[in-house]
C-alpha cells in the first residue's frame, strides 16, 4: 500500500521521536548518576568543607581576641576583648552543632570528635589565660597605684630625713649618726624604684626590713627635737606598711612576677592547643576534599559513558533522518517541477494552461485546485476587462462634467470676489465716515466745554464788575465824606487859629504886666515869652495844616470826579458782561444741539459699519464656499482623469492575459 507524503513524513517523525525518547531515557539514567555524585559533593563534601572553614575562622578569630587580651595592659579594654572572645566561642559552638549533623558516618564522626576535643582544650586553656591575664593586669594597676603612693611617700620621707640631718648638724657625731640612719633607707628606696623582672624581691625586702630596724634603734641615740624624731618615725612606719605590708609594693611586685611567669607557661599551652586544633581541622578538610574528589571521579565516569551512548543514538538518528529526507524529497520534487512549469506560463499571462497531474497524493489534489483556480481566474479577468471598458467611458463623462462645473464655479468665484471687494471698500468708507464723525463730535465736545468755561468766566467777570461798581459807589461816598471832613477840619483850624491869636495877645499882656512888676515878675515874664512863642508856632502850624487841607480838598474833588467817571464806565461794563453771558448761553444751546446731531450721525455710521461687516462676513463665507467648491470640482476633475488613466492601465494589464 503506497503512503502519502504526509504519512511518510509522520512515520519519519515518529521514528525520530522514538530515538529521541531513547536518548532521553539514557540521558536521564546517566544524569541521575551524575546528580548523585554532585549531591555527594554539594550536600556533604562542600558543606563539610565550608563548615570546617567556618570553624577554622571562628577558632582563629577567638585566638585573635585572646592575643588582643594578652597584649593589653588597659583594664578598661579587657571586658570588651573578653566579650568578643566569648562571642566567637559561641559562634564556634553553633558551627560545631551544625557540623555534627553533617558527620553521620563513622570516620567523619570520629574525626569531628577529635576536633572537638582539641578545640575544647584550646578554649579551656584560653579561659585560664584570660583569667590569669586579667588578674595580672589588676595587679599591675595596683602596683602602679602603690608606686605612685611610694613616690609621694619617698618625697615625704626625704623631707623628714633632711629635717633630721639639719637638726643634727650642730655636732659632727650626731650628723654622722643621722646620715647612717637615712643613707641606708634612701639606698633601699632607690633599689625598689629600679626593680625589674630580674630583681630578687625577697632579698630587697630583707635588706629594707633590716635597715628600718637599724634606723629605729640608732634614732634613739640621736639628740634632736622629739617632734623631728616623731615625724621621721611616722614616715618610717608608713614606708614599712607601704613597702613591706601583705598588700604592699614588694608583695604586689612579687605577685606580678609570679603571674607573669605563669602566663608565659599558659600562653605556650594555648599556642600548642591552637596548633593541634588547626591540624585536626586541616585533617577534616582533607577528608572532605577526598570525598569531593572521589565524587568528581565517579561523575566523570558517568559523563563519559553517557557521551558514548548519546553519540551512538545520535548517529542512528542522523541515518534515519537522511533516509527519510531523501525519500520525501524524491516524492516531492517531481510533482513540484511539473506544477512549477505550468505556473510559470500562467505567471506570463497564459491562463489557458492546465497541469492535469492525476495522482492520489497531496500534489494531485494541489494540481486539481490550481486548474480550478485558473478557470475561475480566466472568467474573472474577462469580466474585469468588460468592466474596465465601461469604467473608461464613465470616467470620461465624469471628467467633462467636472470641467464644466469647475468653469461655472470659477465664474461664481470671480463675481463673489468682486462683491467682496465692493463690500470691503464700503466698509472702509463707513469707517472713514465714523472716524470723521467721531472727530467732529470731539471738536463739538471741546467747543461746548470751552463755551461753558467762557460763560463761567464771563459770569465771574460780571460778578467782579458788579462788586467793583458797588465798591466804586462806596468809594465816591467815602470821598464826599472826606471832603466834608476836610471842611470840618478847616473850621477847627479857624478855631485853633483864633485861640492862638488870643493866646498871643494874652502872652503879650502878661509880658507887659511882668515888666511892670520888675524883678518879682521876671519868672512870669519868662513863662509869658514861652507861651507867646508856643502860640506863634501853633499859628504857623495851623497855617501849614490849612494849606495841606486845601490841597487835600482839591485832591478829593479830583478823586470824586475820577470815581464818578469810573462808576459810569463800570455800569457800562456790567451791562456788556450781561449781554455777553446771554450770547454765550445761546452759543452753548446751539453747541448742545450740534452735539446731539453728531451723536446721531456717529450712531448711524456705526450701524452702517456693523451691517457692512456682516455683509462682508457673509460674502467672505460665500467666497470660501466658492473656493471650496472650486477645489472640490478640480479634485473631482483630477479624480476623473486619474480614474480614466487607471481604467486604461487596467485594460492594458488585462490585455496581457490570454483567456
Amino acid at each position: 500500500m503506497g503512503l502519502s507524503i504526509v504519512q511518510r513524513i509522520i512515520a519519519g517523525f515518529v521514528l525520530m521521536l522514538l530515538l529521541l525518547i531513547l536518548l532521553g531515557v539514557i540521558s536521564t539514567f546517566k544524569i541521575r548518576g551524575i546528580n548523585d555524585g554532585l549531591s555527594e559533593v554539594t550536600d556533604r563534601a562542600t558543606p563539610l568543607v565550608m563548615a570546617v572553614a567556618g570553624l577554622k575562622e571562628a577558632l582563629q578569630e577567638s585566638n585573635r581576641w585572646v592575643l588582643e587580651f594578652r597584649t593589653s595592659e588597659d583594664a578598661n579594654e579587657l571586658p570588651q576583648f573578653s566579650n568578643q572572645f566569648k562571642s566567637q566561642q559561641a559562634r564556634f559552638r553553633q558551627l560545631s552543632q551544625e557540623m555534627d549533623k553533617l558527620t553521620s558516618s563513622g570516620e567523619s564522626q570520629s574525626q569531628f570528635q577529635e576536633v572537638l576535643q582539641a578545640t575544647n582544650q584550646f578554649y579551656n586553656e584560653a579561659d585560664k589565660v584570660l583569667t590569669q591575664h586579667g588578674e595580672w593586669v589588676n595587679t599591675l594597676v595596683q602596683r602602679r597605684e602603690l608606686e605612685i603612693a611610694f613616690i609621694r611617700l619617698e618625697d615625704t620621707y626625704q623631707w623628714a630625713a633632711d629635717l633630721l640631718l639639719q637638726q643634727s648638724s650642730g655636732q659632727r657625731s650626731m650628723r654622722n649618726k643621722a646620715e647612717l640612719i637615712t643613707s641606708g633607707i634612701a639606698r633601699d628606696l632607690k633599689n625598689i624604684r629600679r626593680a625589674d623582672a630580674k630583681t630578687d624581691l625577697n632579698e630587697l625586702e630583707k635588706v629594707l626590713s633590716k635597715d628600718i630596724e637599724i634606723a629605729r634603734k640608732r634614732l634613739e641615740r640621736v639628740l634632736v627635737a622629739e617632734d623631728v624624731k616623731a615625724r621621721y618615725v611616722a614616715n618610717l612606719n608608713r614606708l614599712q606598711e607601704l613597702a613591706l605590708g601583705q598588700k604592699g609594693l614588694l608583695a604586689t611586685m612579687r605577685k606580678a612576677q609570679q603571674l607573669e611567669n605563669a602566663l608565659i607557661t599558659q600562653n605556650h599551652q594555648v599556642d600548642a592547643s591552637l596548633s593541634n586544633s588547626l591540624a585536626k581541622l586541616d585533617e577534616m578538610a582533607k577528608y572532605a576534599g577526598d570525598i569531593a574528589q572521589q565524587s568528581r571521579i565517579q561523575a566523570d565516569a558517568a559523563v563519559s559513558s553517557a557521551n558514548v551512548l548519546i553519540m551512538m543514538v545520535s548517529a542512528i538518528s542522523a541515518a534515519v533522518a537522511l533516509v527519510i529526507g531523501f525519500t520525501t524529497t524524491r516524492s516531492i520534487q517531481k510533482p513540484l517541477q511539473k506544477i512549477n512549469h505550468e505556473l510559470a506560463y500562467m505567471a506570463q499571462g497564459d491562463m489557458t494552461r492546465r497541469i492535469n497531474y492525476q495522482t492520489r497524493c497531496e500534489f494531485g489534489a494541489l494540481s486539481r485546485s490550481i486548474d480550478i483556480l485558473a478557470d475561475k481566474t480566466g472568467e474573472l479577468l474577462s469580466q474585469i476587462n468588460a468592466g474596465s471598458r465601461h469604467l473608461v467611458d464613465e470616467a470620461s463623462r465624469s471628467a467633462e462634467i467636472s470641467e464644466r462645473t469647475m468653469a461655472r464655479v470659477q465664474e461664481q468665484k470671480s463675481q463673489t470676489d468682486q462683491v467682496a471687494a465692493a463690500i470691503t471698500e464700503l466698509e472702509v468708507s463707513a469707517n472713514e465716515v465714523a472716524r470723521s464723525t467721531d472727530g467732529a463730535k470731539d471738536e463739538v465736545d471741546r467747543a461746548d466745554a470751552e463755551a461753558k468755561e467762557g460763560r463761567q468766566k464771563v459770569a465771574s467777570t460780571r460778578r467782579i464788575t458788579e462788586q467793583l461798581a458797588t465798591d466804586m459807589e462806596e468809594a465816591v461816598g467815602i470821598t464826599h465824606k472826606l471832603g466834608e471832613f476836610s471842611n470840618n477840619i478847616g473850621s477847627i483850624l479857624d478855631v485853633i487859629r483864633g485861640i492862638a491869636e488870643q493866646t498871643n495877645l494874652l502872652a503879650l499882656n502878661a509880658a507887659i504886666e511882668a515888666a511892670r512888676a520888675g524883678d518879682a515878675g521876671r519868672g512870669f515874664a519868662v513863662v509869658a515869652d514861652e507861651v507867646r512863642a508856643l502860640a506863634t508856632r501853633t499859628q504857623t502850624s495851623t497855617e501849614e495844616i490849612q494849606h495841606m487841607i486845601e490841597n487835600l480838598q482839591q485832591s478829593s474833588k479830583q478823586v470824586v470826579e475820577v470815581m464818578g467817571r469810573s462808576q459810569g464806565q463800570t455800569r457800562v461794563c456790567v451791562e456788556q458782561t450781561r449781554e455777553m453771558d446771554v450770547a454765550l448761553q445761546s452759543i452753548a444751546d446751539r453747541m448742545t444741539a450740534i452735539k446731539e446731531m453728531a451723536d446721531q450721525v456717529a450712531h448711524a455710521a456705526q450701524e452702517q459699519i456693523l451691517v457692512s461687516q456682516s455683509v462682508a462676513h457673509h460674502v467672505t463665507g460665500i467666497a470660501e464656499v466658492a473656493h471650496e467648491t472650486e477645489r472640490e470640482a478640480r479634485e473631482s476633475a483630477n479624480s476623473s482623469e486619474v480614474l480614466a488613466d487607471l481604467a486604461a492601465k487596467q485594460q492594458q494589464l488585462i490585455a496581457h492575459f490570454k483567456v
